[in-house]
């Protein structure tokens, strides 16, 4: 008796990542790539289109986001098994991404191993967390002050996050919220020391996670 083939579309704006997890699922019986997605609005269309058993939502895509593309699937049909892919594994940033009814949760340091595992229970409809998250969450339990989370930042930080990752200068965010340029400073060494970032870039990537920011 053979195996039931399980549908899926991968969504991910990077060819490469796109092109591996195609290639892993192609080695796995049962298993049916049938549509590619190179963003959120891509991953709508082409979900409502296929209706596959199983969609690997890459979190952080433009010009439509991967959690703006899981709530506009599940509002479509609350049958779709959504994985949900992102390099960020903080506890609070998956709890939000599974209320918006993902049925998984996978970073993009999960081993193959673990990576075929998720795919097989959340097709199934069944819930699966990373083993990374899971250690994470378990050291935010035990060590809560190590945690970092978007809620940490006050609503002046968010404020001055959301302008340093559109490009502007801590002149131009003084100049613009009516505050002296030495305080901006001091808000954007806060915003980095909580959120453990490395710069600029990582922000970005961080505030887009979280939701904080929408592409033009």
């Amino acid at each position: 008796m053979s195996t039931p083939t399980i549908s899926v579309l991968i969504a991910d704006d990077q060819k490469l990542i796109r092109d591996t997890w195609t290639s892993i699922l192609a080695l796995e019986p049962g298993f049916q790539v049938v549509a590619e997605a190179a963003d959120g609005e891509e991953a709508i269309q082409l979900g409502i289109w296929h209706r596959p058993d199983l969609i690997l939502m890459d979190i952080v895509m433009s010009p439509v986001n991967g959690v703006t593309a899981i709530k506009e699937l599940l509002s479509v049909s609350t049958a779709f098994n959504i994985l949900a892919v992102s390099m960020y594994a903080q506890p609070w940033l998956v709890k939000q991404i599974m209320k918006t009814g993902a049925k998984g949760y996978i970073t993009k340091n999960t081993s193959r191993k673990e990576f075929l595992q998720a795919a097989h229970q959340t097709a199934k409809g069944l819930k699966f967390i990373c083993d990374e998250v899971k250690t994470n969450l378990t050291e935010d339990l035990i060590l809560p002050h190590r945690s970092r989370s978007i809620n940490q930042l006050t609503k002046r930080e968010i404020e001055i996050a959301e302008l340093i990752c559109k490009g502007l200068t801590s002149k131009e965010i003084s100049g613009q919220i009516d505050i002296q340029q030495k305080t901006v400073e001091v808000h954007r060494n806060n915003i980095i020391r909580k959120l453990r970032v490395k710069n600029t870039a990582d922000l970005v990537n961080f505030m887009y996670a979280a939701g904080l920011l929408i592409h033009d």
